[in-house]
């Protein structure tokens, strides 16, 4: 199954991907370089990986400056204004939070299960639970950094960019390849959850044919994990597969399917579909996801 394309999306087929896979890498490499000096220098760890961040968009700037100084004008066609409504941020916040839901679901889920290796398997610990969030500058970096620079920045280069130059094959194709690509940049332990998300921001913005919902719920997403991974503080490691874990296993397992579900709703297209006509300006018919035909 091939798409017809028209002259306009030609344009998107000219990016060049490996360059623009290349530039990702050295943005990767040199964000992980500044992690480790600062951390060298004595700096918190998440501090020194926020701080360091701050040389990906330097970089991308840099490197990337011929392409968007070409194909540029495609990419903000995805940030047009007519497609940002109150119903688009709230669509793109819920489907964030679903799926951290869907995250701590799956977490607990093996957790009970015995499915989650620990060093030392006969050590039984919580459950516990705790709240005190790290100062107030610390925690405002990292909102700054992983709600409002991260899920522009990679929304741009993944959802944007890499799945728009890959729409001239099947749509499973585009939308798998961009979001292991998206996955790989992560460390390994959040590389499977990154590609299922991955899959559904490329979902949301194929049907929407816009990044407002991908960025919204990228932004929601961090932004949860900013308060329930730096500021609620957990340990549940049980010594051993009893009839209370498999109960609550089980509870969960529901609560990932659940979610999954959810975030599944609200990425199709009859809930955010583009409107059938285009914009006052056309902007609508210069997006290849939204023009192209299936023959």
């Amino acid at each position: 199954m091939k798409f017809t394309n028209s002259k306009i999306d030609e344009e998107w087929f000219r990016v060049p991907l490996a360059a623009i896979l290349l530039f990702e890498t050295a943005a990767f490499i040199a964000h992980s370089y500044f992690r480790m000096r600062l951390l060298n220098s004595g700096y918190d760890a998440n501090v020194a990986t926020h701080l360091s961040y701050f040389v990906v968009p330097l970089i991308l700037a840099v490197l990337m400056y011929p392409v968007l100084q070409k194909h540029g004008h495609r990419l903000l066609l995805l940030f047009r204004s007519q497609m940002l409504s109150v119903r688009v941020v709230v669509i793109g916040v819920g489907l964030g939070l679903v799926l951290r839901l869907a995250y701590w679901g799956g977490m607990i889920a093996m957790t009970a299960f015995g499915l989650l290796l620990v060093d030392s398997p006969t050590v039984s610990i919580g459950p516990q639970l705790s709240w005190q969030c790290p100062p107030v500058a610390h925690l405002f970096l990292g909102i700054f950094v992983m709600a409002l620079s991260v899920p522009l920045i990679e929304e741009s280069v993944f959802r944007g960019l890499i799945l728009h130059r890959l729409s001239n094959h099947t749509p499973i194709f585009a939308i798998l390849v961009s979001s292991l690509v998206f996955a790989i940049i992560h460390n390994v332990q959040t590389i499977f959850p990154a590609f299922v998300i991955g899959v559904y921001f490329a979902f949301a913005t194929r049907n929407s044919c816009a990044l407002w919902i991908s960025v919204c719920a990228h932004s929601s997403y961090n932004l949860a994990t900013q308060f329930d991974w730096r500021c609620l503080n957990g340990q549940w490691i049980p010594s051993e597969v009893t009839q209370a874990t498999v109960g609550v296993g089980t509870l969960a397992t529901a609560l990932l399917v659940v979610s999954l579900l959810l975030a599944a709703l609200l990425v199709s297209k009859r809930l955010i579909g583009p409107p059938e006509q285009p914009d006052e300006s056309g902007a609508y018919l210069d997006n290849p996801l939204a023009t192209r035909s299936i023959t």
